[in-house]
């Protein structure tokens, strides 16, 4: 017997979105950002302090790879205070360590901003580690926020964190084809590593643990995840959230680095990368995101009934 029907979440809205949307972006973009070979190792404090011409712009791009990500993260925080009741009593989120993943999202996005900022002024590979240690953290914390909803259907499940982690990737990867390509129209870059091929591989995985995901042996999941296979939704999510972008980047690798078409192109791929992110999280979130019916089975039922009776 239903005693209460399954319906939507009413408590997290936009912000939410937000918040998972960001985070997953400016982790994994600061996570890629550590293959990019940085000039002098960032290094612009010590070259400002020598009188050096270039220290603006070691600074600068120094500053985009390690803050760019913290900054998006931030975004995301910034935008839960749209919604807090009292945000003065954000400080009370640390009390709660050993029992809340809001508490422990909350404690790794301050490290990540601690340690970040701390290596753009003065590198040295221990803050390094510890800003990427912290950034991981953080993108693996956001899912078990969600995992640890027990009375959301299509949260509470493992997959919801590893969908996360490869989410977060592939934003980061959609991102850093952006940042990469734009800054190379200013100031020359290199890197060991091609983020069209990361990007491409991102998206792939993130498109099987979609698929994955949209998979559960629980009656009441399909139901629950509806809105998210329509035929808009899987345009929107798979077509031109994963398939379009992997297209273009598999174009952007043919062609090579030379032609002045492949950055554009890359560009245009991180865009996508980005929106398909996007799109899976406001699904999860605010469309699929139904509670649990509360249901008495029949032997329970006919219990209370008889103690009914005899009372």
């Amino acid at each position: 017997m239903e005693l209460i029907p399954s319906q939507k979440q009413r408590v997290w809205k936009l912000p939410a979105v937000v918040n998972f949307t960001m985070g997953g972006i400016g982790t994994g973009f600061y996570l890629l950002a550590l293959l990019v070979n940085l000039p002098a190792n960032g290094e612009w404090l010590q070259a400002f302090l020598a009188g050096q011409p270039d220290w603006f712009t070691l600074a600068f791009v120094a500053g985009v790879f390690k803050l760019l990500g913290v900054g998006c993260a931030g975004i995301g925080f910034i935008a839960l205070t749209t919604e807090a009741g009292q945000p003065q009593r954000g400080i009370n989120l640390f009390r709660h360590l050993r029992r809340s993943w809001m508490s422990r999202e909350t404690l790794a996005f301050f490290l990540f901003t601690a340690f970040a900022g701390l290596d753009w002024l003065f590198p040295f590979p221990l803050l390094r580690a510890l800003a990427a240690a912290a950034a991981l953290f953080l993108m693996v914390a956001q899912g078990f926020i969600l995992y640890r909803a027990r009375g959301v259907i299509t949260w509470n499940t493992p997959r919801v964190i590893f969908y996360f982690l490869t989410c977060g990737f592939m934003t980061g990867a959609g991102l850093m084809l952006v940042v990469f390509n734009a800054l190379q129209v200013f100031i020359p870059l290199s890197s060991a590593f091609s983020f069209a091929a990361i990007g491409f591989a991102a998206a792939l995985f993130n498109l099987a643990l979609w698929f994955i995901y949209l998979q559960s042996n629980d009656a009441a999941f399909p139901k629950a995840t509806q809105a998210l296979r329509t035929q808009k939704a899987m345009l929107q999510i798979v077509g031109v959230g994963h398939i379009l972008p992997a297209l273009l980047l598999i174009l952007a690798m043919a062609l090579g680095p030379g032609p002045l078409l492949t950055p554009v192109i890359e560009i245009l791929a991180g865009m996508l990368l980005l929106f398909g992110g996007a799109r899976q999280k406001y699904g999860i979130v605010l469309e699929a995101g139904y509670l649990r019916a509360v249901v008495l089975s029949p032997a329970k039922f006919d219990a209370l009934r008889r103690r009914a009776r005899g009372a």
